[in-house]
């Protein structure tokens, strides 16, 4: 059973049915039964329509341009001049939006540029040439 403090809207999920009834039946003010409507927080969304974004990938760090489309995703995580060439959806060849572009490539070079700079902060022979 789930109960909501009406104190604070916090809502505790599977309480133990005896605890959460005895709670509610001690301080009737303070715990009332949480009831879950998923009409009203789940929106509907069309597979059909392309969703792109961009994260970190937890495994390996790398940050990636991400591609959803009916249940598939697809990964890109090499140089952002590629992108505009169309990466995605095979012989499709979609592009993503200039702004998830922009926004990859800013985070990309200054994450590259960090990495740079922590190399060869750590080397003190100097900048390869």
């Amino acid at each position: 059973m789930d109960i909501r403090v009406t104190a604070t809207d916090k809502v505790f999920y599977q309480v133990d049915p005896t605890l959460a009834a005895l709670l509610m039946e001690a301080f009737p003010e303070s715990f009332k039964q949480h009831h879950f409507n998923k009409q009203a927080t789940l929106p509907k969304v069309d597979p059909t329509i392309p969703v792109y974004g961009i994260r970190k990938n937890p495994f390996s760090d790398r940050l990636e341009v991400v591609f959803q489309l009916c249940g598939n995703e697809e990964t890109f995580s090499g140089h952002p001049d590629l992108l505009s060439q169309g990466v995605f959806g095979g012989k499709a060849k979609r592009v993503p939006p200039q702004e998830i572009i922009d926004r990859y490539r800013l985070v990309y070079e200054s994450a590259n540029a960090s990495n740079a700079a922590a190399l060869l902060a750590a080397d003190k022979r100097g900048p390869l040439r």
